[in-house]
């Protein structure tokens, strides 16, 4: 199983890097919204979300990642300080990890938010960074 990741992440790197330095906007914006719903759609299954609901979650947060991409592009600076305010609460997350293990509906909905929350950033910045010219 390991091989296959290895092999798989050999091959689609350089074609991630390509399409980041010379893939056109649109195609960019298609590739990172695929991209982040179906690690959105892992994360929930990871968090124990019924298949079917995790993926209308994924799709709701892909479509409005896609607004958010197009409408209201915001400076870097803004998903820094995002990022670092998403950190904390997982920071405290790893810091007690056996809080972590537990299923409560509190802390699903925690370990659920702050995922989709850092994949959401991860996202938006892919996107600003491939937007800002080099």
């Amino acid at each position: 199983m390991l091989k296959q990741r290895i092999i798989t992440a050999l091959v689609l790197a350089p074609l991630f890097l390509l399409a980041v330095i010379y893939g056109q906007k649109l195609w960019f914006a298609a590739m990172v919204l695929l991209i982040g719903s179906v690690a959105i759609y892992e994360w929930l299954k990871i968090n124990r979300l019924p298949p079917a609901l995790a993926i209308l979650n994924a799709l709701v947060v892909g479509v409005l990642t896609a607004f958010l991409m197009q409408f209201l592009p915001q400076p870097v600076t803004y998903y820094v300080v995002a990022a670092v305010l998403i950190w904390v609460p997982v920071s405290v997350w790893l810091a007690r990890h056996r809080w972590g293990y537990a299923q409560t509906g509190m802390q699903i909905m925690v370990k659920t938010l702050c995922g989709v929350t850092a994949i959401v950033l991860f996202m938006l910045s892919l996107q600003q960074l491939h937007q800002h010219e080099m």
